[in-house]
């Protein structure tokens, strides 16, 4: 990332959590999460996760997205990161 950024001063890099476990319980998010704010990365780190969800794994695997499908909550997860990283 260093090195691309050396080449286009305006690159912008972000950190997403991906396909992270629905359960309340689980950890591996929030110290996933702990980490990369403390690795002193140059990238954002999106708060944000995507969650590991049914319709992802369906909808990528006939060649669509989950904004083809019925409101459900990836589409949501997924709008709110697209949102963070264009600004709006």
């Amino acid at each position: 990332m260093l090195e691309a950024k050396s080449i286009n001063k305006k690159l912008k890099s972000f950190c997403v959590l991906n396909m992270c476990a629905t359960h309340p319980k689980d950890k591996e998010r929030a110290e996933s999460l702990e980490l990369l704010q403390q690795a002193g990365l140059k990238s954002t780190v999106i708060d944000e996760p995507i969650f590991d969800r049914k319709i992802l794994r369906t909808s990528f695997s006939e060649g669509g997205s989950c904004f083809e499908v019925k409101a459900n909550k990836s589409a949501d997860e997924i709008a709110v990161v697209l949102q963070k990283i264009l600004g709006i």
